[in-house]
This record gives structure tokens, sequence and C-alpha cells, in this order.
């Protein structure tokens, strides 16, 4: 760590489930043309607890990556990649 930095580039994947009030009434997985569950099948408990946990997940990644001194940018379009890398090159995190 006194010698090297280590960058970390996190690549968001699509938000599958969209938004609760979404009307999407069918998602594919496309590698097994199998459904998926959408907001309306999960109910408003399932899709609230999962909404904490995406947060609290992102939280606990933030801290993570402050106590190793990690900086780390996230990327959820191909616009973000050329500001991520700037800011990455010039020594940023969060």
């Amino acid at each position: 760590r006194s010698r090297n930095t280590v960058h970390w580039i996190l690549i968001e994947d699509v938000d599958l489930l969209g938004q609760p009030s979404s009307s999407v009434q069918e998602v594919i997985d496309l590698s097994t043309g199998r459904g998926l569950l959408t907001p309306a099948a999960l109910g408003p408990r399932v899709w609230e607890a999962y909404r904490r946990a995406e947060m609290d997940r992102a939280t606990q990644w933030q801290a993570f990556t402050a106590q190793v001194g990690s900086p780390f940018v996230r990327v959820s379009s191909r616009t973000d990649i050329g500001p991520a890398l700037d800011y990455l090159a010039q020594g940023g995190g969060v």
C-alpha cells in the first residue's frame, strides 16, 4: 500500500426492478429466459427491505474504501467513464 494504490471502479448494473410504481409487467433473464420478479410481485414490504439493503451496502462500501484509503468511482453509463477516469487520475475518491 505504501508503493501502490488500488483504484476501484464500480460498474453499476441496470436496475432491473425499476421504480416501485413502474408499469413493467415482466422482466426476463436473458441467460435463462425465465421471468424475474417485478416490484408489483414483490410487494411494498419486500421492496422497501430491498431498497434499504442496497443503501446499507453502499454505505458499507464507502466506509470500507475510506478506511483503507482506496479511491473509487461509480460508473452507471458510458458518459460516466471519462469523468470517472479523470477523477481517479487526479487522486480523487468517492
